[in-house]
């Protein structure tokens, strides 16, 4: 089976055990939120973090069956869950190209505040409900909850993380080090972190495996993002489903930004700093933001460092002591992340 054959097929098992799980699972007493909520996690989406759960489980016992499959879905309720509040703090208004979960609140109840208000409790009981489907598997008590303490120290990095990227918006000159800081607590933690450990962790792996799941994780969840930052500004938002100018709107503080204020000219950064943030900006604003990121090598760097920490990664997976089948998966999957369009 080749490896997209088998992205398409684990993203299929995967999305009908979601529906499964939320049509016989799914905990809540108001009819509105609990079928938004349900919708807007069915909307699409890569399915990675459960994907990597799964490989890394698979990896190590060679097996992929019913309870991986129940147990990999609360690192996507948990996505889920940290979308809807990552989407309230940025003010976005469109997710896998739909609307945001508080804006489809504010139009089914008729009220902006009464919308986040009601976005940001379905973000908490998603949360909440994330858990249930580990303790609904056959794994021994005591495997359970190593698994569940890894996935709540991911997650309360991820929270610290989101704070972090909320006070670099604050900071004039950043480096590096503050960059990747950020993308190991907000992005690396539950993206690649959480869903690999936890796979080794159900499937009983080493201490050696794990250490080498650990690494491949780091630079995995570090490419991820920074190719996240590419698509921010050059991807196609019909694949992407948001659009291209937020994160220049928002004022995201990517490697393309900590790379432009640190070589443009003094002119040129002056203008750059003003627009960079500023939600009013015009199509030509934006224009001319993303051309001085050209201009100054921005994105050539940006494309370069997103190399370094693919070829990081990919020499992690040869000396991963696990299945040759999975070490070619990861392999593929590495090169997809580093390679997609969305």
């Amino acid at each position: 089976m080749t490896f997209q054959s088998l992205l398409v097929k684990r993203r299929h098992l995967i999305e009908n055990k979601l529906r499964e799980y939320l049509d016989k699972h799914w905990i809540g007493e108001d009819p509105t939120l609990k079928q938004s909520l349900k919708d807007f996690v069915l909307r699409g989406g890569k399915r990675l973090r459960p994907f990597l759960l799964i490989e890394a489980y698979r990896g190590v016992t060679g097996q992929e069956h019913d309870d991986i499959v129940t147990a990999s879905l609360m690192v996507e309720f948990t996505e889920g869950s940290l979308l809807i509040h990552d989407d309230i703090i940025d003010r976005d208004t469109v997710r896998r190209g739909g609307p945001t979960l508080h804006k489809v609140m504010e139009s089914l109840l008729g009220d902006t505040h009464v919308g986040v208000s009601s976005a940001i409790v379905g973000g908490d009981l998603l949360l909440i409900q994330s858990i249930k489907p580990l303790l609904d598997t056959s794994f021994s008590e005591s495997t359970k909850l190593h698994a569940l303490e890894c996935w709540l120290s991911a997650v309360s990095q991820c929270y610290f993380g989101q704070i972090y990227d909320i006070t670099l918006m604050q900071k004039g000159q950043l480096d590096e080090s503050d960059y990747f800081h950020m993308v190991d607590l907000k992005t690396v933690s539950y993206t690649t972190f959480a869903p690999i450990m936890i796979g080794a962790i159900l499937a009983g792996a080493d201490e050696h495996t794990k250490s080498c799941y650990k690494e491949y994780a780091i630079y995995l969840g570090r490419a991820y993002q920074v190719k996240d930052d590419l698509l921010g500004i050059w991807g196609n938002p019909n694949e992407t489903g948001k659009p291209v100018d937020s994160d220049i709107k928002e004022g995201k503080r990517t490697l393309l930004y900590i790379y432009a204020i640190n070589h443009l000219s003094v002119g040129d950064r002056e203008w750059f700093q003003h627009h960079w943030g500023n939600p009013n900006l015009t199509a030509a604003d934006v224009a001319k933001v993303k051309q001085l990121l050209e201009d100054v090598g921005a994105r050539k760097y940006t494309e370069r460092r997103l190399a370094e920490l693919t070829s990081q990664a990919l020499s992690v997976i040869d000396k991963m002591p696990i299945m040759e089948e999975s070490k070619t998966v990861f392999r593929e999957l590495t090169e997809f992340i580093v390679t997609r369009s969305y």
